[in-house]
């Protein structure tokens, strides 16, 4: 089975045009900025909109069936749970309106609730869950009824960062074990590297690219894209050492991560991870006294100026992508060619164990 969909949509003076496409036991993430038509794309394939275009879900058309008839489910932004509703009526809600009576859909929507929202009590009002606990009772609503096509729209955003770090295991378990097609729409690149298999960048209402991420990296084509893959990403095997902590052995170089909580200390292969630029310290010289675990030897490769920020390349090893202020540029001296230090905390090292080792997402 899989997903191909055409979606034209017009709101007010904006427009979308946007075509995507995903296979079974795939997920897509649609990654693009604020406003450039995500949600539009979302709505339209779910029915909520007005859209033309074809929507088709294996060999079935389905842009021509009402929401209720079209089968998907979807995890909106912010959660958008029935307020007057207990969360386990929420998660009941697709069985109900599928004319499942009300207890065998409670009974399923309870054991769904369970084990993706533990903490949540089923007789709790939305407006006293948290954040985070909101969008964990949305993405049982979204999957209890055993849908082809699972829609997840912006489920981080607007969480701070103790609710991200508390729904991130739940995303990657739920796509990890979810059989149909997957769409996961995010403005953040690091969660679209982490949650996605292919990724379609949208912008202005349009798709610019699709592919891997080792796609985007290798040809980006849009100043956009360019700023996506700046994000640092390790893949390789991680392994204990002293002090609690871990090294990831990648093919372009090893990093110093922290341990995650919970997991045996044993080699683990196929672990990911993520380092914002932002995050990366650039010296002239070896840093004194200072307490980063990583420190890398490079020199700048190339400096991109946007606004008064300035991304760095750095040959080192692994090759990194550094943040610094424009004002930092002119007092470092940096240039094509000068030869740095750059540094990093191993906690800012953010990790995803593979699925098979709970899917589970750690700030290192």
């Amino acid at each position: 089975m899989s997903l191909r969909a055409t979606v034209a949509a017009d709101r007010g003076s904006f427009e979308v045009r946007a075509t995507i496409a995903a296979q079974e036991g795939e997920t897509l993430a649609l990654l693009g900025p604020n406003g450039a038509g995500k949600t539009t794309v979302v709505m339209a394939l779910a029915g909520l909109i007005d859209s033309t275009g074809a929507i088709e879900l294996g060999d079935e058309r389905i842009d021509g069936l009402p929401p209720e008839r079209r089968p998907l489910g979807v995890a909106f932004q912010n959660g958008a749970l029935f307020p007057r509703m207990s969360a386990l009526a929420n998660v009941a809600f697709p069985l109900r309106a599928r004319g499942i009576r009300r207890g065998p859909a409670h009974a399923e929507a309870s054991a769904t609730l369970a084990r993706l929202a533990p903490d949540v009590r089923p007789e709790a009002l939305p407006p006293t869950l948290s954040g985070g606990e909101a969008q964990r009772v949305a993405v049982a609503r979204a999957i209890v009824h055993e849908p082809r096509l699972l829609l997840l729209d912006e489920p981080s955003s607007g969480l701070d960062v103790r609710g991200r770090a508390e729904l991130r295991p739940v995303l990657v378990d739920t796509l990890a074990s979810f059989p149909g097609v997957r769409v996961l729409v995010t403005h953040d690149p690091v969660e679209a590297m982490t949650l996605a298999d292919r990724v379609a960048i949208l912008e202005g209402g349009r798709v610019t690219q699709e592919g891997t991420f080792d796609d985007v990296r290798r040809t980006p084509r849009s100043r956009y894209a360019a700023e996506l893959v700046g994000v640092n990403l390790f893949v390789g095997r991680l392994e204990p050492i002293d002090g609690g902590a871990g090294r990831l052995i990648a093919g372009e170089g090893d990093v110093v991560v922290g341990w995650p909580d919970g997991v045996p200390r044993r080699p683990v292969d196929g672990v990911t991870g993520t380092l914002r630029p932002s995050d990366v310290v650039v010296h002239t010289g070896p840093p004194a006294r200072s307490s980063a675990r990583n420190v890398w030897r490079g020199t700048v490769e190339e400096l991109a100026i946007y606004g008064e920020r300035v991304r760095a390349r750095i040959a080192s090893r692994p090759p990194l992508v550094a943040e610094v202020t424009a004002g930092s540029v002119r007092q470092l001296g940096l240039a094509r060619g000068s030869e740095v230090w750059a540094s990093c905390k191993a906690v800012e090292v953010e990790i995803t164990l593979p699925a098979s080792q709970s899917g589970r997402t750690y700030p290192g």
